[in-house]
C-alpha cells in the first residue's frame, strides 16, 4: 500500500502577522515576508518591515522573497520612504532571493504608475530579482519558481490564498479603507 502526501497545513496558520494597521500590512508566510502598502508606505513601517525580514532569515536560512503589494489608492511613494525601501533592500542582499512588486490594474494609469516603480526601486542591483508586475498571480509565480522546484504553480496559488487572507483580515478590521489592493479571486 502507498502513502499518499500529507495535505499541508491549512493557510491562516501559517500567516504571522507583524502588524495589520489601517494604511499597511507587514506579515509572513512560509519563507516569504509582506508588505501592503494600502495607500501609503510611512518609514517607520518599512523599517518595521526589514526587522520582519532580518528575523524571518534567521528561520530560513536559504533566503527569504521579500513580496511588495502597492494599492491603487497609493500613487506615489515619498523621497523618505524611498530611501528607507532602499535601505531595506540593500540591506537584505544577504537573504532575499526574489522581491517582487505588484501594482496591480490595467490600463495607462497603473502602466505609468508601475513604471515609476520601476525606475524608483531598481536604480542598482541588489543580487536578487526585482521586478514589478501587474498582477498577484504573475509575482506568487515567480516566487514558487524560486522556492518550489517540483510544484511552483502550486506554491504560487497557495501563496495567492494567504494574501486574500490578508486583504479578508484588513477589511475586516478597516471595514471604510479602499480594499483593492489585492484583487486575486478564489
Amino acid at each position: 500500500m502507498t502513502r499518499l502526501f500529507a495535505k499541508r497545513d491549512s493557510l491562516p496558520e501559517q500567516i504571522a502577522y507583524q502588524a495589520v494597521e489601517e494604511h499597511y500590512v507587514l506579515a509572513s508566510w512560509r519563507a516569504v515576508g509582506i508588505a501592503v502598502w494600502i495607500d501609503e508606505a510611512p518609514v517607520e513601517a518599512i523599517q518595521e518591515a526589514q526587522r520582519m525580514l532580518a528575523r524571518l532569515s534567521s528561520e530560513h536560512p536559504d533566503g527569504i522573497a521579500f513580496f511588495q503589494v502597492i494599492g491603487e489608492e497609493n500613487e506615489s511613494i515619498d523621497a523618505p520612504a524611498r530611501n528607507a525601501l532602499k535601505e531595506l533592500l540593500r540591506a537584505g542582499r544577504e537573504f532575499i532571493r526574489e522581491a517582487p512588486v505588484v501594482y496591480e490594474g490595467s490600463g495607462f494609469r497603473a502602466a505609468a504608475v508601475r513604471a515609476i516603480v520601476t525606475g524608483l526601486l531598481s536604480q542598482r542591483s541588489y543580487g536578487f530579482t526585482h521586478r514589478v508586475y501587474s498582477s498577484i498571480e504573475d509575482g506568487a509565480l515567480a516566487v514558487g519558481r524560486k522556492f518550489e522546484k517540483r510544484e511552483p504553480t502550486r506554491y504560487a496559488r497557495e501563496l495567492c490564498e494567504a494574501l486574500a487572507s490578508v486583504r479578508d483580515r484588513h477589511q475586516r478590521l478597516f471595514p471604510t479603507t479602499p480594499h483593492s489592493f489585492i484583487r486575486y479571486k478564489r
